[in-house]
């Protein structure tokens, strides 16, 4: 929530949405800590979600695996090339194909060193009853399901 409090819309999790949201839960959300050996302190989080595609008429392949970065936050020691470096092998190793990520929040500082290909198309939000300015990409800290 102190990460999120830096942008201009986002989620406040309580203890009960956190755990349902972020707690690892196979198949589904992968999220992985960074400790601090000599104080134990989680200094770094990371997370993704599983969305895996279909393929139709390839003898070869049945389906995608694919996933969605989610909630992460870097520390300045650990920094966010580093910790989305490590998500990523860490989704290889869970038998993920594809890993698809948002450009908004801190993404920018990432995408392009690690090689993420830009996608056709951007993402848009609608809030049904609400009037909000734009907000710029690296102030969202909204990622929707």
């Amino acid at each position: 929530n102190k990460y999120l409090e830096n942008m201009r819309m986002s989620i406040c999790f309580n203890e009960a949405e956190f755990k349902h949201w972020l707690l690892p839960k196979k198949g589904v959300v992968y999220s992985y800590v960074v400790e601090n050996e000599e104080t134990g302190e989680i200094t770094d989080f990371a997370s993704f979600y599983s969305i895996p595609s279909t393929v139709m008429n390839n003898e070869k392949h049945s389906k995608i695996m694919a996933c969605y970065g989610y909630y992460n936050v870097a520390s300045e020691k650990t920094g966010w090339k580093t910790l989305m470096y490590n998500l990523l092998i860490q989704a290889k190793i869970n038998g993920f194909d594809v890993f698809n990520m948002l450009d908004l929040m801190n993404n920018a500082e990432f995408l392009e060193d690690l090689k993420f290909g830009a996608g056709d198309g951007e993402l848009h939000y609608y809030l049904y009853n609400w009037k909000i300015a734009d907000i710029p990409k690296e102030k969202l800290g909204l990622v929707m399901l």
